[in-house]
């Protein structure tokens, strides 16, 4: 989880999201949750679609995760949901999330 200016070159490392491979794809799609946890701090759900593991037919099953902030925009918990773990039906779980914006 990066933070900080709009460009690239002001972007500095915040936090890491344990059990992400480095081709997941992760934060392809984002999508803000609100404040699920009561803690006065917006979360947000971050799709994987390449997160493993691979199906029979070689491909990622993907993953969302649900990532809970702190007021700095720190990673204070996560928690990984796999399109198996939800029985889901294609197009995975992962593509699936609405647009952050704002």
């Amino acid at each position: 989880v990066w933070g900080g200016g709009v460009k690239r070159a002001e972007w500095t490392p915040f936090s890491q999201v344990s059990g992400v491979s480095s081709s997941a794809k992760f934060g392809q799609s984002i999508s803000g949750l609100g404040d699920i946890d009561n803690d006065g701090i917006p979360d947000i759900l971050v799709g994987a679609p390449s997160q493993g593991p691979i199906t029979g037919s070689g491909a990622p099953t993907g993953a969302a995760y649900i990532l809970l902030l702190t007021t700095e925009g720190r990673l204070k918990a996560s928690f990984r949901f796999q399109d198996q773990d939800l029985n889901a039906p294609s197009p995975p779980l992962s593509t699936a999330l609405s647009t952050l914006t704002g």
